[in-house]
């Protein structure tokens, strides 16, 4: 038995790290049905994971003809096998491959998890889904979060293929077990997936509310899955009374993580203050122990018809939407209280059942719902649950048993030692790789040369060609663009719709340059060529609308930088609200530049705000070529300017738009000479500001030259 629990550990891991990368992919696919109709994209998703629970509910009929681990085996090497052909398709056959992939997935999951039930039980399930979760977080490390499936590079490939063959092994190492005749409590094990998916799992997200560089976060969140398999692991040795001990912390920590961390402000480069550890940080391991320990109490062999059967996999499928869709919807529509309030309810659901299962008096075996997974399966009949029982003996290591359950499922602790391995060479590499300072430029610049472009989240739209994810071009982009000041908006730190990305994180270790940013999961971003200072951030709540926004704002070569995203199309009160009080926010003597999305076209209420407030516009300045802002309509009619740099002491010069896809805005640039002249005494701070603007110098060709990576 020992054996077979060590075998659907494997499989069990293998098959979460197949179904977390799908539901990661299939976000951006989502997001672009979103663009056509949102009932479209709901009902999609809906479709999706509803009928992964069908599939699973045909395949497990399937088996009796032809063998429980045959069928898991096939899945799981189709999985792997279409995963592979996903980079090379596009446009809608793509959306249709990720949404098909993502379903399949979810299925494999519902096959290897009815799998480990009867050989093991609930608690080499959920160890097993948490050890496969930290291999997941360890592939998004090595990759910067963006995912293999987007990639078409070496990388890409490795990972792609890598796990394709690791399905491939673990499915035939499994291809003779048998799985549990029937179950209940897999809405708890769709909750926990569906924290895993938002949080859990998502080293962007778990960056963002904690406020650590990747390198802290990897090997944070490694550490708080491996803890969260080894409690799970004991799930058969835990009394009521610890369990209701454990509870109350997990929901103190649960609440702890979730709070909103929208108002924070993160640095990095040259520029960066290591920030202290997180309240969110703590909470972390707690949380997902907590909540993986309580999911394994709750999972349990029983009988159920076989409607029910059918009806449990729907709704474990139906229980992973529940909370990404909570989460993605208050971007999109106005909900009463906090983004983090679902995530906290859906933990506190499967916290608060376990606790109460503890307590509750358990029935012996024989009667309608077995305490074992032996008897369950002896009890539901038939040649399958009869064979289980066999090979399995008695799962609780009875007296007089010759094959006692240990204190510990099999197999579980040389995986968690080897997961904390990884999480301190994931560490190590990253922290050495992309996160140390590099030698900046000392040289003033009198007219830096500035852009501003909001990134769609780092996803290529329908309209330029996609739906992808394309954060090595954006970062491409960027850096042969030689910008001393880059403004970038909407910059999602782990949203689903958007792959489940740091574009942060991503483009920080690609662009190598001192950053400041705002916004927690959905924000804006400033990086500069040279050492900027004083980095600071405002929170622009959100009067109406869905979601608030976030400007940031630094000093650099004697004036100040600030960027900012204000509310959309639709949202006039938000958007005059931000705009009043980023322009009192700024109000200060020395020379100013702001650029970003703006949301209104020139002319309105929000560009004309910003004029009277002595702002000039550099696009009014030099000339207008074109639409900064592409719209949804491939007929090109919702094409207009929402993408600013304005002014205040500065004279702008060289305006223009970059014709790049990656996006559905264009980025913007420009050069604003300020006037600032560089410090006469080497000890004084080129950054600081001159509140006195002096005449402004002539830019150079050469004056905005951004620095070789040799000085």
């Amino acid at each position: 038995m020992h054996t077979a629990q060590r075998r659907v550990l494997g499989v069990t891991a293998v098959a979460a790290w197949l179904l977390l990368d799908a539901i990661r992919a299939a976000g951006p696919l989502v997001a672009n049905l979103l663009d056509t109709s949102t009932l479209l994209a709901l009902g999609g998703a809906v479709a999706v994971f509803a009928a992964g629970g069908v599939l699973a509910w045909v395949c497990a009929l399937a088996g009796r003809h032809f063998g429980h681990g045959v069928v898991l085996l096939f899945m799981l090497g189709l999985v792997g096998i279409t995963r592979l052909g996903m980079p090379l398709v596009g446009g809608g056959w793509l959306v249709a491959a990720g949404l098909y992939l993502a379903a399949l997935a979810l299925t494999t999951m519902v096959l290897a998890a009815r799998v480990a039930l009867g050989n093991g039980g609930s608690g080499p399930l959920v160890a097993g889904t948490m050890l496969g979760i930290a291999a997941a977080i360890a592939e998004q490390t090595v990759l910067r979060t963006w995912d293999a499936v987007w990639r078409g590079d070496l990388w890409g490939w490795i990972a792609l293929g890598g796990l394709a063959l690791l399905a491939l092994i673990n499915g035939w190492r499994c291809r003779h077990l048998e799985p549990v005749a029937s179950s209940r409590g897999w809405w708890s094990y769709g909750l926990l997936w569906g924290l895993i998916a938002v949080a859990f799992g998502n080293l962007a997200w778990i960056a963002a509310q904690t406020g650590l560089r990747t390198s802290a976060t990897s090997a944070l969140a490694i550490v708080s899955l491996v803890t969260g398999a080894v409690l799970a692991a004991q799930v058969r040795r835990v009394s009521a009374v610890v369990t209701a001990v454990l509870a109350a912390t997990g929901l103190a920590a649960v609440w702890f993580l979730v709070a909103d961390a929208d108002a924070g402000l993160a640095t990095g480069g040259a520029a960066a203050v290591e920030p202290a550890v997180s309240l969110a940080a703590i909470a972390l391991p707690i949380a997902v122990a907590v909540t993986a320990l309580a999911a394994a109490q709750i999972m349990r062999p029983a009988h159920s018809s076989v409607a029910r059967r059918l009806g449990a996999a729907t709704v474990f499928g139906l229980a992973i939407l529940l909370p990404a869709a909570g989460s993605e919807a208050y971007a999109l529509v106005d909900l009463p209280g906090a983004p983090g309030w679902v995530l906290a309810a859906s933990a506190a659901a499967v916290i608060a059942v376990a606790v109460w299962r503890a307590f509750a008096p358990q029935p012996a075996p024989g009667s309608h719902e077995p305490a074992d997974a032996d008897a369950a399966m002896v009890e539901d009949g038939g040649s399958e649950g009869r064979e289980a029982a066999a090979v399995d003996g008695d799962q609780d290591g009875g007296v007089g048993d010759p094959d006692p359950a240990p204190w510990i499922a099999p197999g579980v602790l040389l995986r968690a030692g080897l997961g904390l391995v990884v999480a301190a060479g994931a560490y190590a590499w990253t922290s050495a790789t992309y996160e140390q300072p590099r030698a900046l430029s000392a040289d003033f610049l009198n007219a830096p040369t500035i852009a501003t472009w909001n990134i769609n989240g780092g996803v290529q739209p329908g309209i330029t060609g996609g739906p992808a994810v394309e954060l090595g071009e954006m970062a491409t982009a960027l850096v042969d663009g030689a910008t001393d000041v880059m403004m970038l908006q909407e910059v999602e730190r782990g949203s689903l719709l958007s792959g489940g990305a740091d574009t942060l994180e991503f483009l920080a270790g690609e662009i190598d340059l001192p950053y400041a940013y705002a916004g927690g999961h959905h924000g804006v971003a400033l990086f500069t060529s040279r050492a900027h200072t004083n980095p600071r951030s405002l929170a622009l709540p959100a009067v109406d609308g869905p979601r608030d926004h976030a400007a940031v704002a630094v000093d650099f070569m004697g004036a100040t930088y600030a960027t900012t995203r204000l509310a959309g199309p639709g949202l006039d009160a938000d958007r005059a609200t931000q705009a009043d009080q980023l322009i009192t926010w700024l109000d200060a003597p020395q020379p100013t530049i702001v650029g970003g999305d703006l949301g209104a076209e020139p002319g309105t209420p929000v560009p004309t705000a910003f004029k009277d407030a002595g702002f000039v516009s550099a696009q009014d300045t030099v000339g207008t070529p074109g639409p900064t802002y592409l719209g949804t309509d491939p007929s090109g009619s919702a094409a207009t300017i929402r993408d600013y740099v304005l002014g205040r002491g500065v004279e702008f010069s060289v305006f223009g738009t970059v014709g790049v896809p990656w996006s559905d805005h264009l980025p913007v640039v420009t050069r604003g000479a300020t006037g600032a002249v560089a410090p006469t005494d080497t000890d004084t701070d080129v950054n600081e500001p001159q509140p006195e603007a002096g005449p402004s110098a002539s830019p150079t060709p050469t004056a905005s030259a951004s620095p070789s990576a040799e000085e």
